[in-house]
């Protein structure tokens, strides 16, 4: 019964389509204000479209420009951490170690501060009278004296 159903319904659809294609289709005629309007239409869409292309174009090239300003941007800081970086390494192999100490000085102040420190350690009475024309931030911090 279904193929019965299916049957008859293609039959149905061949038998519409056959009609139709029976129908005289109207001829338009195609006046030449008409055609004329329709190239007008026609010129005016290409227009739209090159506008639209000519748009986009404008737009990709404006993502490229700032990406391309974002990757200098990320390139220069990155050449700027990595100065600082050398710079540190640097600083941090020039650091002397200090053999009297035992201890690292990172700067001619400390490595000062150290020498005397050690020398007041070892002369407790007459280091006192050489540490009042010292400046105060070179003075040691002895204890005691």
């Amino acid at each position: 019964m279904a193929r019965e159903e299916k049957n008859q319904i293609l039959d149905l659809e061949k038998e519409n389509q056959r009609l139709l294609l029976q129908i005289p289709k109207p001829q338009v005629y195609e006046s030449r204000t008409f055609t004329k309007y329709l190239d007008n239409v026609n010129a005016i869409k290409e227009k739209q479209v090159q506008l639209e292309r000519e748009k986009e174009k404008k737009e990709t090239e404006k993502q490229e420009k700032t990406k391309q300003v974002e990757r200098e941007k990320k390139d220069k800081t990155e050449s700027e951490e990595q100065k600082k970086r050398e710079k540190n390494e640097k600083i941090e192999k020039e650091k002397v170690f200090h053999h009297s100490t035992g201890h690292k000085a990172s700067s001619s102040r400390q490595r000062c501060a150290h020498i005397l420190k050690s020398v007041a350690t070892r002369t407790t009475t007459t280091s006192r009278r050489a540490d009042d024309n010292l400046p105060m931030d070179l003075m040691p911090d002895v204890k005691g004296l």
